[in-house]
Order: structure tokens, then C-alpha cells, then sequence
């Protein structure tokens, strides 16, 4: 596969960081995953995966259950809501 052809499978988009941490804490995206266009967005990224990270570690992480149904972002903030309960 040429980089043309990569190229056109890449989506440029921005996403705030409470969304972002949300992905990050649910498992559904590693920073890994993520190419940073700036800096500053790569300082932020790096941050923030430390600190979700951290939370993951720190808890039981989500069940198995959400994390193989490829959990949409609802579906994890409802589970959220109801963990903190």
C-alpha cells in the first residue's frame, strides 16, 4: 500500500480532551493509536494517558462485557454515571 493510499484512509479531526479521556479510561483507544498535528496537542495526549492510565490501574478498568461489545461513547458515559453512584 503507497502513502497515497494510506492517506486517504485518515480522518484530521479534533476532539475535545473530556471526550478523548473517555476513550482513553474505556480502553476503546491507546495514544498510540493517535498522530498529533502540533506540539502542544502531543503534550496534551501524553498527559492525559498518564493520568487515564493511572485511573485505569487504580480501578478494576471497565468489564469485559462493554470493553468486546466495542462500547459506544454513550454506552460508556451511562456506565460511568453508574460506577460513581
Amino acid at each position: 500500500m503507497d502513502h497515497k493510499t494510506e492517506e486517504k484512509k485518515l480522518v484530521q479531526l479534533e476532539v475535545s480532551l473530556e471526550k478523548l479521556a473517555i476513550l482513553f479510561e474505556s480502553g476503546l483507544i491507546c495514544a498510540a493509536e493517535i498522530r498529533c498535528l502540533t506540539a502542544h496537542s502531543k503534550q496534551q495526549v501524553s498527559d492525559l494517558c498518564l493520568r487515564s492510565c493511572a485511573k485505569r490501574i487504580s480501578c478494576n478498568v471497565y468489564p469485559l462485557s462493554i470493553k468486546e461489545q466495542n462500547a459506544t461513547i454513550d454506552e460508556v458515559k451511562r456506565y460511568e454515571s453508574h460506577r460513581q453512584i
